[in-house]
């Protein structure tokens, strides 16, 4: 997993268009539907991580916990998010153009106690662009290290729009298995994450987000 640097003005006008207009709105709603439950952090420990890796293929590839609001049609089209659900389609749509992803794999909004636990994602795999924002710079996106056994710690800036590339490998190629969580950690936070299938394309992309 590597972070690239967004330099491009389109894609930042699309980005920061997006997380200005979404952090000014009312967005006790989304905060309300994502938190139902009282948060568990477990699934983004060690021990958690460590028992999934001894399950081995037995581990289904989705997170099997997630504290946070899965941005889909199905949410959009509640009453509560009406408001919401064009301009979240127009900046999916704008941003998915500009990479040329085959489709948005997720768009998310996590709560200042949100989460994601530990997973591969060995179902949705391939090359993956995944865009992160939180309002104060806390929120992190880690991964371990097959190499070195250890857990990298990747933060956010804050109120800066990152980027990291990686891939995700499938069922069948355990060398590539990916193991990946993220913690809002007293910031709100956005996510968008694309799966790109061709290497090419993916590099394509990657060089035009830093390009001027």
């Amino acid at each position: 997993m590597k972070e690239i640097v967004i330099k491009n003005h389109e894609l930042k006008s699309y980005l920061y268009g997006f997380s200005n207009w979404f952090f000014n709105q009312d967005i006790s709603g989304f905060i309300k539907e994502s938190t139902s439950t009282p948060p568990d952090f477990t699934c983004i420990t060690q021990a958690y991580l460590n028992d999934l890796i001894q399950k081995d293929f037995r581990h289904e590839g989705f997170p099997e916990d997630m504290r946070g609001l899965e941005l889909s049609e199905e949410v959009l089209k509640k009453p509560q998010f009406f408001e919401f659900r064009e301009p979240i389609r127009d900046m999916m749509f704008q941003v998915t153009a500009f990479i040329g992803a085959r489709h948005n794999a997720l768009t998310a909004f996590y709560p200042e106690d949100g989460y994601i636990g530990w997973h591969t994602n060995w179902n949705a795999f391939g090359y993956n662009l995944i865009f992160s924002f939180s309002e104060n710079g806390t929120g992190l996106f880690k991964y371990f290290d097959k190499k070195t056994k250890e857990i990298v710690e990747l933060y956010d800036e804050k109120a800066v729009w990152t980027c990291k590339a990686g891939y995700f490998g499938s069922y069948e190629e355990k060398e590539n298995h990916f193991w990946h969580a993220a913690e809002s950690n007293g910031s709100r936070r956005l996510t968008f994450a694309y799966v790109i299938p061709n290497e090419d394309m993916w590099l394509d992309a990657i060089e035009e987000i830093q390009n001027l």
